[in-house]
């Protein structure tokens, strides 16, 4: 990748500013939690995936917490179980009385 001479400065002038970052959180494990809707499209996936690539990188372990309400919604709709949601909780159905909490 060829980098113009103001890119390189600003790159440079980031890792100058997130360096004590860096160090501070090399070895640290960050859990990161991911709504289902940051699925739904290759666009968000992507820059997830990179951002946490980025932090792989300079030795901050990563765990991610994957959420999937609207994937849950969509095939509790397409196998005819229904599922509905009330501010923290959704909730597939009277027989399974399971809340699962989603994150806001």
């Amino acid at each position: 990748m060829i980098m113009h001479r103001a890119d390189q400065v600003l790159a440079i002038r980031a890792l100058r500013s997130a360096a004590p970052y860096i160090r501070m959180y090399k070895g640290k494990t960050f859990v990161v939690k991911a709504g289902g809707g940051v699925f739904a499209e290759i666009s968000t996936t992507r820059a997830l995936v990179e951002q946490i690539g980025i932090l792989h990188y300079f030795g901050v372990r990563v765990v991610l917490v994957h959420g999937g309400g609207p994937q849950l919604t969509e095939l509790s709709a397409a196998l005819g179980v229904p599922a509905w949601t009330r501010a923290w909780c959704a909730r597939t159905s009277a027989r399974r009385s399971r809340w699962r909490r989603t994150a806001r």
